[in-house]
């Protein structure tokens, strides 16, 4: 979950989380559905970590 500088909050399935960069000093998070957020408070980095141990936390269907 990310907070916007809109005010509000992002919440995102990880799957649907296209890139996360930086733009003349706004950190933005794209979506699959063709979103783009501006993130509030947070480096690439940062939210990079957090998709990715989201990742790693989500449990994986569909495998055998």
């Amino acid at each position: 979950m990310f907070e916007t500088t809109t005010g509000g909050l992002l919440m995102v399935q990880v799957r649907h989380v296209v890139s996360i960069y930086d733009e003349q000093g706004e950190v933005k998070l794209a979506t699959a559905a063709g979103g783009v957020h501006v993130l509030k408070d947070v480096t690439v980095q940062r939210a990079a970590a957090i998709v990715s141990r989201a990742e790693d936390a989500a449990p994986v269907r569909g495998v055998q």
